[in-house]
């Protein structure tokens, strides 16, 4: 007991500082040597840092002179469903995307047009359909992203469609387009002039079609037939002015058909002697192959041909029958 007592006053005596350096040399030995890992230089920053945690109590776990090695996070990144609004509207590649805008006008064989797509506002809207006539159809739906001057294309374009047979006239994928059916060159000519005065057409697919050429003769004729009567002088073969000035205009329709054959029918009443009509008919239909020729058809197309009062239409015992059975009728052939 007197030697415990005497080592613990010896203890006491020692400076301050002796007494502090035994004190942390115990408590390094009480600790678990670092060298006890299987490679000392492979000691893991959790390790080390734990046992520099444990002896210096910093915020930040010591990992040499010059850095810090931060606490483990989680992983934060933001899932690809939760992507920022600037990514919207864009494509894989990072070009923007069409924002969808369409519309189109479409002309029916029937006459009717059928707005669909969309449009910038009910206002225009409701005026695109007045444009359109009161046979319309309107199934636009109002959204935003139309292009510059879309108002003043639409109507331009619901004009043109109205001067062609058949037609439609469209913005999709970021460009216009117009395809149709016309009667003839001419009626082409002035769709795109109307459609021209208001738009710039340097960017537009334009594929306006015409109909075969026969069809497009033989439209001609029965519409001539419908609307024109050739006269003769009576009991002549020689043609009234104003039919003179039907057959030529006849005539331009007619060299849209080059090779189409035509032939010209003449036929007379009951009037007079058999064989008379039967001449008589056959130097009409060759007053109007002549004039046809003058208004420059080729004669290789043409064929006078006579019937006489053999096909009659109506009846010979009346002033109105006679007058539809003296006739010329054009047939043609391809």
């Amino acid at each position: 007991m007197e030697m415990v007592m005497h080592e613990t006053s010896f203890f006491l005596k020692w400076p301050m500082a002796q007494r502090s350096l035994l004190f942390t040399l115990l408590a390094i030995m009480a600790m678990p040597p670092l060298l006890a890992h299987p490679n000392p230089l492979e000691v893991t920053a959790k390790e080390a840092g734990t046992t520099m945690f444990a002896l210096a109590g910093r915020q930040h776990l010591a990992a040499g002179p010059d850095r810090t090695i931060e606490p483990e996070r989680k992983n934060t990144k933001t899932p690809r469903t939760m992507l920022s609004d600037d990514s919207a509207g864009k494509s894989n590649s990072g070009k923007p995307e069409q924002n969808g805008f369409r519309w189109s006008a479409e002309l029916g064989e029937d006459g009717r047009l059928i707005l669909s797509g969309n449009v910038p506002s009910e206002g225009l809207k409701n005026f695109l359909y007045l444009r359109a006539g009161n046979h319309a159809v309107d199934q636009t739906l109002a959204m935003e992203g139309a292009p510059e001057r879309f108002a003043g294309v639409a109507v331009a374009s619901i004009r043109a469609l109205k001067g062609i047979l058949s037609g439609r006239i469209a913005y999709e994928d970021g460009s216009w387009s117009f395809t149709g059916l016309a009667s003839d060159e001419n009626q082409r000519r002035q769709v795109i002039g109307v459609l021209s005065q208001n738009v710039s057409l340097t960017d537009w697919d334009i594929d306006i079609e015409l109909p075969p050429p026969f069809q497009v003769c033989l439209e001609a004729i029965e519409e001539f037939s419908l609307t024109q009567t050739i006269l003769f002088a009576p009991g002549s073969t020689e043609l009234t002015t104003p039919s003179i000035v039907a057959v030529q205009d006849l005539a331009e329709t007619l060299s849209n058909c080059p090779s189409t054959k035509i032939y010209v029918e003449g036929h007379t009443d009951a009037d007079g002697p058999e064989d008379g009509n039967m001449t008589l008919s056959v130097k009409r239909a060759e007053a109007v192959v002549e004039e046809l020729i003058s208004a420059g058809v080729s004669d290789m197309r043409l064929y006078a041909v006579g019937y006489g009062e053999t096909l009659p239409i109506a009846s010979n015992e009346t002033r109105d029958g006679k007058a539809l059975n003296r006739r010329i009728v054009f047939q043609l052939e391809e």
